[in-house]
């Protein structure tokens, strides 16, 4: 439990380092996204759709793929 705590405070803090360096009070995607390049999760073979595919099933990968404008009628 330890170890898992340590963990999120870490990725929180990488977070809200990157948001800081970009000018940004808030944390958005791109923040996202350049930690899971920094922890070697995505890279040129491997991008970030691709896990979310792997990893999330439809209902949770469409609602971060696609905006709340985007998606299909029905699925607001």
């Amino acid at each position: 439990m330890i170890g898992s705590h340590l963990f999120f405070e870490q990725v929180s803090s990488d977070l809200a380092a990157f948001a800081t360096h970009a000018g940004r009070r808030t944390i958005d995607d791109a923040d996202v996204e350049c930690l899971m390049r920094r922890l070697r999760l995505t890279n040129g073979k491997v991008s970030l759709e691709s896990l979310l595919h792997r990893y999330l099933p439809r209902e949770l990968r469409d609602l971060v793929l696609y905006p709340k404008e985007l998606r299909p009628p029905g699925q607001r």
